[in-house]
Protein backbone atom coordinates (compact mmCIF):
# COMPACT_ATOMS: atom_id res chain seq x y z
CA UNK A 1 0.00 0.00 0.00
CA UNK A 2 1.27 3.44 -1.00
CA UNK A 3 0.06 7.18 -2.03
CA UNK A 4 -2.08 6.44 -4.98
CA UNK A 5 -3.58 3.10 -3.29
CA UNK A 6 -4.55 5.17 -0.71
CA UNK A 7 -5.35 7.79 -3.05
CA UNK A 8 -7.92 5.27 -5.18
CA UNK A 9 -9.40 4.03 -1.74
CA UNK A 10 -10.51 7.70 -1.10
CA UNK A 11 -11.67 8.26 -4.65
CA UNK A 12 -13.88 4.95 -4.14
CA UNK A 13 -15.43 6.39 -0.74
CA UNK A 14 -15.94 9.95 -1.54
CA UNK A 15 -18.56 9.01 -3.89
CA UNK A 16 -20.98 11.75 -5.76
CA UNK A 17 -23.82 12.49 -3.75
CA UNK A 18 -27.44 12.12 -4.67
CA UNK A 19 -29.69 14.55 -4.30
CA UNK A 20 -33.01 14.15 -2.96
CA UNK A 21 -36.56 16.12 -3.46
CA UNK A 22 -37.80 18.02 -0.26
CA UNK A 23 -40.73 16.66 1.42
CA UNK A 24 -41.33 19.49 3.38
CA UNK A 25 -40.17 23.37 4.08
CA UNK A 26 -37.14 22.83 5.46
CA UNK A 27 -36.42 24.73 8.92
CA UNK A 28 -32.64 24.94 7.62
CA UNK A 29 -33.52 26.66 3.97
CA UNK A 30 -36.63 28.96 4.94
CA UNK A 31 -33.89 31.37 5.92
CA UNK A 32 -32.69 31.80 2.37
CA UNK A 33 -34.00 34.88 0.27
CA UNK A 34 -34.53 32.99 -2.69
CA UNK A 35 -38.36 31.64 -2.94
CA UNK A 36 -37.89 30.02 -6.09
CA UNK A 37 -35.19 27.87 -5.13
CA UNK A 38 -37.50 26.98 -2.08
CA UNK A 39 -40.19 25.79 -4.44
CA UNK A 40 -37.59 24.05 -6.86
CA UNK A 41 -36.21 21.76 -3.90
CA UNK A 42 -39.69 20.75 -3.47
CA UNK A 43 -40.63 19.91 -6.84
CA UNK A 44 -37.40 19.42 -8.76
CA UNK A 45 -35.14 18.70 -6.17
CA UNK A 46 -34.01 15.01 -7.19
CA UNK A 47 -33.60 15.98 -10.75
CA UNK A 48 -30.25 18.11 -9.93
CA UNK A 49 -26.95 16.88 -10.67
CA UNK A 50 -25.29 15.04 -7.94
CA UNK A 51 -22.70 16.65 -6.30
CA UNK A 52 -19.40 15.93 -6.56
CA UNK A 53 -16.65 14.04 -4.07
CA UNK A 54 -15.34 17.62 -3.16
CA UNK A 55 -18.52 19.28 -2.76
CA UNK A 56 -20.47 16.19 -0.67
CA UNK A 57 -17.24 16.32 1.25
CA UNK A 58 -18.36 19.81 3.02
CA UNK A 59 -20.67 18.08 4.34
CA UNK A 60 -19.24 15.62 6.03
CA UNK A 61 -16.42 18.03 7.45
CA UNK A 62 -19.68 19.38 9.13
CA UNK A 63 -21.13 16.71 10.58
CA UNK A 64 -17.12 16.40 12.29
CA UNK A 65 -16.95 19.65 13.34
CA UNK A 66 -20.24 19.24 15.13
CA UNK A 67 -19.48 16.17 16.56
CA UNK A 68 -15.96 18.06 17.97
CA UNK A 69 -18.07 20.74 19.00
CA UNK A 70 -20.18 18.69 21.15
CA UNK A 71 -17.08 17.12 22.66
CA UNK A 72 -15.87 20.34 23.47
CA UNK A 73 -18.86 21.25 25.58
CA UNK A 74 -19.30 18.27 27.14
CA UNK A 75 -15.39 18.62 28.78
CA UNK A 76 -16.86 22.05 29.40
CA UNK A 77 -19.09 20.33 31.89
CA UNK A 78 -21.81 21.80 29.36
CA UNK A 79 -24.44 18.26 28.01
CA UNK A 80 -26.62 18.60 25.16
CA UNK A 81 -29.84 16.63 25.55
CA UNK A 82 -32.43 16.24 22.74
CA UNK A 83 -29.63 15.64 20.15
CA UNK A 84 -31.71 15.63 16.77
CA UNK A 85 -34.95 16.12 18.17
CA UNK A 86 -37.52 16.80 15.29
CA UNK A 87 -39.64 20.27 15.46
CA UNK A 88 -42.40 20.66 13.31
CA UNK A 89 -44.39 24.37 12.63
CA UNK A 90 -47.65 25.09 10.30
CA UNK A 91 -47.32 24.84 6.58
CA UNK A 92 -45.13 21.15 6.33
CA UNK A 93 -42.29 22.95 8.22
CA UNK A 94 -39.77 20.56 9.36
CA UNK A 95 -36.88 20.23 11.06
CA UNK A 96 -33.92 18.41 13.71
CA UNK A 97 -32.29 20.89 16.23
CA UNK A 98 -28.61 20.15 16.77
CA UNK A 99 -29.40 20.09 21.03
CA UNK A 100 -30.65 21.27 23.70
CA UNK A 101 -28.94 23.11 27.41
CA UNK A 102 -31.20 22.71 30.17
CA UNK A 103 -30.41 25.18 33.12
CA UNK A 104 -32.69 26.52 35.90
CA UNK A 105 -34.22 29.26 33.66
CA UNK A 106 -35.71 26.63 31.38
CA UNK A 107 -34.25 25.03 28.24
CA UNK A 108 -31.78 26.51 25.63
CA UNK A 109 -31.26 25.45 21.92
CA UNK A 110 -28.16 25.14 20.64
CA UNK A 111 -27.15 25.76 16.95
CA UNK A 112 -23.73 24.35 16.06
CA UNK A 113 -21.98 25.65 13.04
CA UNK A 114 -18.32 25.22 11.66
CA UNK A 115 -17.71 28.53 10.35
CA UNK A 116 -14.07 29.32 7.85
CA UNK A 117 -11.45 31.57 10.10
CA UNK A 118 -11.92 35.07 8.28
CA UNK A 119 -15.83 34.48 8.60
CA UNK A 120 -15.32 33.45 12.39
CA UNK A 121 -13.70 36.89 13.20
CA UNK A 122 -16.02 38.52 12.00
CA UNK A 123 -19.05 37.24 13.08
CA UNK A 124 -19.09 38.11 16.82
CA UNK A 125 -22.86 39.49 17.32
CA UNK A 126 -26.17 38.46 16.40
CA UNK A 127 -26.16 41.93 14.45
CA UNK A 128 -23.35 40.75 12.48
CA UNK A 129 -25.00 37.67 11.81
CA UNK A 130 -27.97 39.48 10.61
CA UNK A 131 -25.91 42.27 8.77
CA UNK A 132 -23.49 39.19 6.98
CA UNK A 133 -23.29 39.65 2.98
CA UNK A 134 -22.98 35.64 3.19
CA UNK A 135 -25.94 34.74 2.41
CA UNK A 136 -25.94 31.32 4.27
CA UNK A 137 -24.86 33.19 7.89
CA UNK A 138 -27.56 35.66 7.24
CA UNK A 139 -30.54 32.56 7.38
CA UNK A 140 -29.12 31.55 10.02
CA UNK A 141 -30.55 33.37 12.96
CA UNK A 142 -34.00 32.18 11.18
CA UNK A 143 -33.05 28.96 11.41
CA UNK A 144 -32.55 29.09 15.11
CA UNK A 145 -35.32 31.20 15.98
CA UNK A 146 -37.50 28.50 14.30
CA UNK A 147 -36.34 25.81 15.87
CA UNK A 148 -36.63 27.81 19.62
CA UNK A 149 -40.28 28.10 18.19
CA UNK A 150 -40.40 24.78 17.54
CA UNK A 151 -39.52 23.58 20.52
CA UNK A 152 -41.36 25.84 22.96
CA UNK A 153 -38.45 28.55 23.72
CA UNK A 154 -37.77 32.00 23.85
CA UNK A 155 -34.05 31.66 24.05
CA UNK A 156 -31.52 30.03 21.87
CA UNK A 157 -27.58 30.15 21.48
CA UNK A 158 -25.24 29.50 18.43
CA UNK A 159 -22.37 27.48 19.17
CA UNK A 160 -19.66 29.11 16.34
CA UNK A 161 -16.44 27.04 15.71
CA UNK A 162 -13.38 28.60 14.21
CA UNK A 163 -12.76 25.43 11.25
CA UNK A 164 -9.06 26.09 11.45
CA UNK A 165 -8.04 26.80 15.24
CA UNK A 166 -11.14 24.70 16.56
CA UNK A 167 -12.51 27.73 18.70
CA UNK A 168 -15.84 28.07 20.11
CA UNK A 169 -17.72 31.39 20.13
CA UNK A 170 -21.70 31.35 21.64
CA UNK A 171 -23.80 33.70 20.36
CA UNK A 172 -26.60 34.60 21.94
CA UNK A 173 -30.22 34.51 19.81
CA UNK A 174 -33.28 35.44 21.52
CA UNK A 175 -36.69 34.64 19.64
CA UNK A 176 -37.52 37.09 17.08
CA UNK A 177 -41.32 36.85 16.34
CA UNK A 178 -40.95 39.09 12.90
CA UNK A 179 -38.22 36.31 12.00
CA UNK A 180 -40.47 33.18 13.06
CA UNK A 181 -43.63 35.11 11.08
CA UNK A 182 -41.80 35.82 7.78
CA UNK A 183 -40.71 32.29 7.96
CA UNK A 184 -44.04 30.66 8.30
CA UNK A 185 -45.26 33.17 6.04
CA UNK A 186 -42.64 32.24 3.31
CA UNK A 187 -43.49 28.33 3.90
CA UNK A 188 -47.34 29.08 3.22
CA UNK A 189 -46.26 30.81 -0.41
CA UNK A 190 -44.38 27.74 -1.20
CA UNK A 191 -46.84 25.37 -0.12
CA UNK A 192 -49.05 27.50 -2.43
CA UNK A 193 -46.59 27.12 -5.11
CA UNK A 194 -46.93 23.48 -4.46
CA UNK A 195 -49.98 22.72 -4.76
CA UNK A 196 -50.45 24.71 -8.26
CA UNK A 197 -47.31 23.16 -9.77
CA UNK A 198 -47.20 20.00 -8.97
CA UNK A 199 -50.05 18.19 -10.64
CA UNK A 200 -48.36 20.00 -13.44
CA UNK A 201 -45.21 18.38 -13.18
CA UNK A 202 -46.92 14.49 -12.35
CA UNK A 203 -46.43 12.17 -13.16
CA UNK A 204 -42.49 11.37 -11.93
CA UNK A 205 -41.28 10.27 -14.96
CA UNK A 206 -42.77 13.24 -17.29
CA UNK A 207 -41.44 15.82 -14.51
CA UNK A 208 -38.25 16.99 -16.52
CA UNK A 209 -40.28 17.54 -19.61
CA UNK A 210 -43.07 18.85 -18.32
CA UNK A 211 -41.18 21.87 -16.49
CA UNK A 212 -38.63 22.13 -19.19
CA UNK A 213 -41.85 23.45 -21.18
CA UNK A 214 -43.31 25.18 -18.28
CA UNK A 215 -43.28 29.04 -19.64
CA UNK A 216 -40.81 31.30 -16.93
CA UNK A 217 -43.50 34.04 -16.09
CA UNK A 218 -45.02 30.65 -13.99
CA UNK A 219 -42.30 30.40 -12.19
CA UNK A 220 -42.05 31.56 -8.66
CA UNK A 221 -39.90 34.86 -7.70
CA UNK A 222 -36.57 34.44 -7.90
CA UNK A 223 -34.23 36.88 -5.19
CA UNK A 224 -30.33 37.25 -6.56
CA UNK A 225 -27.95 37.40 -4.30
CA UNK A 226 -24.26 35.85 -4.30
CA UNK A 227 -25.97 32.31 -3.23
CA UNK A 228 -26.76 32.63 -6.71
CA UNK A 229 -23.14 31.39 -8.07
CA UNK A 230 -23.34 28.03 -6.23
CA UNK A 231 -27.50 27.28 -6.86
CA UNK A 232 -27.86 23.94 -8.41
CA UNK A 233 -30.92 25.55 -10.76
CA UNK A 234 -28.52 27.86 -12.52
CA UNK A 235 -28.65 27.46 -16.54
CA UNK A 236 -31.35 25.25 -16.81
CA UNK A 237 -34.42 25.93 -13.58
CA UNK A 238 -33.28 30.09 -13.38
CA UNK A 239 -32.25 32.82 -15.78
CA UNK A 240 -29.64 35.01 -14.30
CA UNK A 241 -29.70 37.36 -17.14
CA UNK A 242 -33.64 37.58 -16.55
CA UNK A 243 -33.68 38.11 -12.64
CA UNK A 244 -34.69 42.07 -12.97
CA UNK A 245 -31.48 43.30 -11.13
CA UNK A 246 -29.33 45.95 -13.57
CA UNK A 247 -26.98 44.29 -15.76
CA UNK A 248 -28.48 40.84 -14.99
CA UNK A 249 -26.44 38.11 -12.96
CA UNK A 250 -23.09 36.99 -14.57
CA UNK A 251 -20.01 34.48 -13.67
CA UNK A 252 -16.52 35.46 -14.49
CA UNK A 253 -14.96 32.07 -15.77
CA UNK A 254 -11.33 33.65 -16.74
CA UNK A 255 -8.46 31.76 -15.42
CA UNK A 256 -6.36 34.34 -14.39
CA UNK A 257 -9.74 36.12 -12.83
CA UNK A 258 -10.45 32.70 -10.87
CA UNK A 259 -7.00 32.88 -9.55
CA UNK A 260 -7.30 36.44 -8.04
CA UNK A 261 -10.87 35.26 -6.61
CA UNK A 262 -9.10 32.52 -4.81
CA UNK A 263 -5.89 34.75 -3.78
CA UNK A 264 -8.30 37.13 -2.09
CA UNK A 265 -10.37 34.16 -0.32
CA UNK A 266 -7.16 32.72 0.76
CA UNK A 267 -5.83 35.94 2.17
CA UNK A 268 -8.83 36.84 3.49
CA UNK A 269 -7.95 36.14 7.03
CA UNK A 270 -3.80 37.41 7.33
CA UNK A 271 -5.60 41.06 5.37
CA UNK A 272 -8.16 41.07 8.23
CA UNK A 273 -5.78 41.18 10.96
CA UNK A 274 -3.36 43.56 9.45
CA UNK A 275 -6.39 45.69 9.36
CA UNK A 276 -7.46 45.77 12.76
CA UNK A 277 -3.97 45.13 14.53
CA UNK A 278 -3.11 48.99 12.28
CA UNK A 279 -6.70 50.04 13.26
CA UNK A 280 -5.59 49.79 17.01
CA UNK A 281 -2.18 50.96 16.81
CA UNK A 282 -3.47 54.01 14.83
CA UNK A 283 -5.69 54.89 17.70
CA UNK A 284 -3.14 54.67 20.20
CA UNK A 285 -0.44 56.65 19.12
CA UNK A 286 -3.31 59.55 18.11
CA UNK A 287 -4.38 59.55 21.43
CA UNK A 288 -0.53 60.30 22.53
CA UNK A 289 -0.18 63.23 20.06
CA UNK A 290 2.11 64.56 17.73
CA UNK A 291 5.30 63.08 17.30
CA UNK A 292 7.03 59.72 16.39
CA UNK A 293 5.59 56.37 18.08
CA UNK A 294 7.16 52.89 18.41
CA UNK A 295 5.77 49.97 18.81
CA UNK A 296 7.82 46.56 18.83
CA UNK A 297 8.88 46.96 14.87
CA UNK A 298 6.11 49.09 13.59
CA UNK A 299 7.01 53.06 13.79
CA UNK A 300 3.87 55.77 13.73
CA UNK A 301 4.23 59.60 12.64
CA UNK A 302 1.21 61.51 13.94
CA UNK A 303 1.40 65.33 12.13
CA UNK A 304 -1.45 67.41 13.04
CA UNK A 305 -2.42 69.76 10.11
CA UNK A 306 -5.83 72.04 8.70
CA UNK A 307 -8.39 71.68 6.66
CA UNK A 308 -10.20 74.24 4.99
CA UNK A 309 -13.92 73.58 4.99
CA UNK A 310 -16.68 76.33 3.11
CA UNK A 311 -20.02 76.80 4.76
CA UNK A 312 -22.20 77.19 2.04
CA UNK A 313 -25.99 77.90 2.70
CA UNK A 314 -27.79 74.90 0.95
CA UNK A 315 -29.99 76.98 -1.16
CA UNK A 316 -26.64 77.99 -3.01
CA UNK A 317 -25.57 74.81 -2.79
CA UNK A 318 -28.35 73.44 -4.71
CA UNK A 319 -27.61 75.91 -7.25
CA UNK A 320 -24.68 74.02 -8.34
CA UNK A 321 -25.19 70.76 -7.65
CA UNK A 322 -24.97 67.91 -10.58
CA UNK A 323 -25.21 64.41 -10.87
CA UNK A 324 -22.92 61.98 -12.52
CA UNK A 325 -23.09 58.17 -13.52
CA UNK A 326 -20.23 56.04 -11.66
CA UNK A 327 -19.88 52.07 -10.71
CA UNK A 328 -19.34 51.30 -7.49
CA UNK A 329 -18.26 47.75 -6.71
CA UNK A 330 -18.83 45.71 -3.42
CA UNK A 331 -16.97 42.16 -3.05
CA UNK A 332 -17.67 39.54 -0.36
CA UNK A 333 -16.11 36.29 0.14
CA UNK A 334 -18.65 33.45 0.20
CA UNK A 335 -17.64 30.06 2.33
Amino acid sequence: MNAATLHDAWIAFAKPRIQARARSNRISSLGYRCVRRLVWDRLIGDLRPALPPEKAGIFAEGDLHEQAARRQMSSMGIDLIHVQREVVGPHNITGHIDGVIRDEDGEIVAEIKSVHPALWEKHRTLDDMLASSSPWIAAYPTQLCLYEYGVGTDRGVFVLRNKGTGQLRFVDCPRDENLVRASIDRAAYVEGWIGKLLPVLAPDRDRLHAFSVLAPEDWPTATPDAACQYCDYRGWACDLAALGREGGVSMLEDAELLEAAETMRRTAEAAGEHDRAKARLAEAMKARGPGVHFAGPVCGKVVSYTTTKHDIPADIKAQFARKESALRVTMSMEE
